[in-house]
């Protein structure tokens, strides 16, 4: 998934530029096909017939602080079971309503 392969180099690039881990914040918010990358390992074997090979890096983005984020409204419309997802995701409302707030919050829409 870009969005992760994004997200890890942009945390590369604030660590190696300096920036104090306490002030890396990011926050990845899935939406669409995406969303079936943070399926938990049987549900993903199961929808693809192989190993998910996203787990490594999405647990190294979480250890990391990383917020990942799942629209509930896609899970909704494509009857994803929620429970079938990875522990580390937060549902959210929507990806819509997620993206706003974060900009909000001043957070910088990068659209991977």
């Amino acid at each position: 998934m870009p969005a992760i392969s994004e997200a890890a180099a942009l945390m590369n690039q604030l660590a190696a530029t300096g920036v104090p881990a306490g002030h890396r914040k990011i926050a990845i918010i899935f939406h669409g096909p995406a969303t079936y990358g943070l399926l938990q390992e049987e549900s993903y074997k199961e929808k693809y017939g192989v190993a998910n090979p996203n787990l490594k890096l999405i647990h190294e983005l979480r250890a990391a602080g990383v917020e990942l984020l799942v629209c509930s409204q896609f899970l909704h419309f494509r009857q994803i079971d929620p429970a079938k997802l990875l522990k580390d995701v937060q549902l959210a409302t929507s990806a819509m309503l997620v993206s706003v707030t974060y900009q909000n919050r001043g957070y910088a829409l990068l659209p991977f």
